[in-house]
């Protein structure tokens, strides 16, 4: 490394203090490093997109809620662990899609308009048919075959109805004078 004189620090600081006077700061971090004036324009920018992308997906999930809140009386969620998903190899995914948030507006917002919001325990809703029988598969299996009610649809539409039809079963112990019947 180059030794550098007394005129030479003494040039360089004279330099800084007048930056430092004509309003192009430097700025210094707590570890002594200069940081230039391109990388603060590059820091806004990367803020600035990432503000960006949090309102549009906050602004589609409310969109979305409302939606849901409008259109069904009865709103039924698996009770998904995100801390424990976001750990695995899906975890960008899972914070990606934000579904903690998204599920904390669904739930005020069906409250505050008066339906009813249940969550359902997800454990076994895809080994099991909606009528209730046992069928186990792998996670390669992505169709599901019933062979006690016939039923054949993807395995993600039977984890769905698994989902409401526990969640009908919920709400009927809450409420005894409803019946549940799920086709």
């Amino acid at each position: 490394m180059k030794s550098v004189g007394a005129r030479e620090l003494k040039n360089r600081l004279s330099e800084y203090l007048r930056e430092v006077q004509s309003g192009e700061a430097i700025l210094v971090t707590d570890r002594g490093d200069v940081v230039a004036n391109r990388w603060k324009k590059a820091v806004r920018l990367v803020a600035k997109i990432h503000r960006r992308i949090f309102n549009q997906r906050n602004d589609f999930e409310h969109k979305l809620s409302r939606e849901i809140v409008k259109k069904y009386g009865i709103i039924v969620v698996e009770d998904l662990k995100v801390k424990s998903l976001c750990r695995g190899m899906l975890a960008k995914s899972v914070h990606d899609a934000g579904w903690a948030a998204f599920f904390f507006k669904l739930s005020y917002k069906a409250e505050s308009a008066g339906r009813q919001f249940l969550v359902v325990v997800a454990h076994g809703t895809s080994q099991r048919c909606p009528c209730g029988a046992p069928n186990p598969k792998r996670l390669n299996d992505r169709e599901h075959v019933c062979v006690e009610c016939g039923l054949v649809t993807t395995r993600d539409h039977a984890s769905a109805l698994e989902i409401l039809r526990l969640g009908l079963s919920l709400l009927a112990l809450a409420q005894p004078e409803v019946r549940v019947i799920v086709a």
